[in-house]
């Protein structure tokens, strides 16, 4: 899903942490330089979501958890993951995205 060089998005949806605020991240390859694009690529490649199983432990109190979907043409994966649970390229997924320039943020109240 993740290979090729034809539109790719994106879009993280975090929530909980002690304020219980829901923020959205989307980034995609249309907004982003050919370098950027091509990192994201390799991140969501190196990523493995396809493979990721979903976290099976509940949250715990003030935890996050994560919710990524994938988007490549006509095909879509979500893995929802708690923030114990995220693997080490998950989370430089996540923290990449959130701070390359051109993503895009919302954030809104818990509810």
């Amino acid at each position: 899903m993740e290979g090729g060089r034809g539109p790719l998005r994106v879009s993280i949806v975090r929530g909980g942490g002690l304020a219980g605020l829901v923020i959205t991240t989307v980034v995609d390859t249309s907004a982003l330089t050919e370098e950027d694009a091509a990192t994201l690529r390799n991140m969501v490649r190196a990523a493995d979501l396809e493979n990721v199983p979903p976290s099976t432990t509940t949250a715990m109190p003030d935890a996050q958890s994560y919710e990524i979907t994938v988007e490549s043409g006509e095909t879509s994966r979500t893995v929802v993951l708690t923030e114990r649970d995220l693997p080490t390229a998950v989370r430089s997924l996540i923290t990449w995205i959130e701070s390359v320039p051109g993503h895009e943020r919302n954030i809104r109240p818990p509810g």
